[in-house]
């Protein structure tokens, strides 16, 4: 696989929402096939959300599922707080 670096020499990380499915999913399944280590997030759905993140992790790329309600504030604190 070919890594991805950024200008700082270090590999980048994507946050996609809405990644259990459609172009999210699609986004996630590029991005971590190009080395892009990706956080996806799905609001229901955690078998779907699961099976891009475990693709990308069989082909040696990094990729986690992680729920989120985008309706509530205090969870995206969260969010960020657990992509660190």
């Amino acid at each position: 696989m070919n890594q991805a670096k950024n200008q700082n020499g270090k590999n980048p990380v994507a946050l996609i929402t809405g990644g259990s499915r459609g172009l999210g999913r699609s986004m996630a399944q590029h991005l971590a096939a190009r080395g892009v280590g990706v956080i996806l997030t799905y609001r229901e759905r955690a078998d779907e959300a699961a099976r891009p993140a475990q693709a990308s992790q069989e082909s040696d790329g990094t990729a986690v599922a992680i729920p989120l309600d985008l309706g509530d504030a205090a969870v995206l604190q969260g969010i960020v707080q657990q992509s660190r």
